[in-house]
């Protein structure tokens, strides 16, 4: 049933997915050509239509995909620093399932201190280090914050 608001939000906002079931309760991948623009408009969809959302809450992108050693997630993240700008504004968004090496806090700590822009804004940052890990994977991007949409956050602002 999910898979069925993912694929119908998307025709409302105007593009198609391919949606793949990940294999792990209430977590969805989708391909779509452009993920950021998608989640644009994902995002104004759901603030003029916000009931087209009942099943799904989290929508992120990725821009990389790698294991989810701290080594190699430090590496890929310090390839997007460069595009966070000196006076921007930052923070990082960390889920994880199926991975225990490391608590949420000092996974965030170690993945962080390869971010040496300074201007760090835990509720309103102008850019997030989005790290999505799940198991031995972990994906990553950079996003601004119309990039990225809780449903839920978009409904309590309603």
């Amino acid at each position: 049933m999910a898979v069925s608001e993912v694929e119908g939000v998307a025709k409302e906002a105007g593009f198609s997915v391919g949606a793949i079931a990940s294999g792990i309760e209430g977590l969805l991948f989708f391909a779509v050509d452009s993920p950021k623009e998608a989640i644009k408009k994902l995002n104004r969809l759901c603030r003029e239509k916000p009931g087209l959302f009942e099943l799904t809450f989290h929508y992120r992108p990725v821009d990389v995909w790698c294991t989810s050693s701290i080594e190699e997630m430090q590496a890929k993240i310090r390839e997007l620093v460069p595009k966070i700008g000196e006076e921007e504004s930052w923070r990082m968004m960390l889920s994880k399932r199926q991975y225990d090496k490391y608590g949420e806090r000092e996974l965030i700590m170690k993945l962080t201190e390869v971010v040496d822009r300074k201007k760090v804004d835990l509720k309103n940052a102008e850019k997030v280090i989005v790290v999505g890990i799940i198991g031995e994977h972990a994906g990553i991007a950079l996003a601004a914050r119309d990039e990225i949409l809780d449903v839920q956050q978009v409904k309590k602002g309603l």
